[in-house]
């Protein structure tokens, strides 16, 4: 499962590395979702989300709905960004 999450985020990390060329856009993101795990792990927020299934689709279909939208947002930023 970490070679899994570990190899999304680097992808996500570089991404945004190109994307803003400067380091400090990934070393935020890569706070933020150290702080958000320990934020959910002090919380229980893991046992609650997979106590049950259904609970566990849905928080699931939810996320990727907004990583869908959240993607098509930066499509549209970077297609309205004059050229150099």
């Amino acid at each position: 499962v970490q070679m899994i999450y570990g190899t999304i985020c680097g992808v996500l990390l570089a991404w945004l590395y190109e994307k803003y060329g400067s380091i400090k856009a990934p070393i935020l993101a890569h706070v933020l979702m150290n702080i958000v795990s320990c934020v959910m792990t002090e919380a229980d927020a893991f046992t609650w989300m997979f106590s049950k299934t259904m609970r566990m689709a849905t928080i699931t279909v939810g996320c990727a709905a907004l990583a869908s939208i959240m993607f098509l947002l930066i499509q549209k930023i970077e297609e309205t960004e004059p050229e150099l």
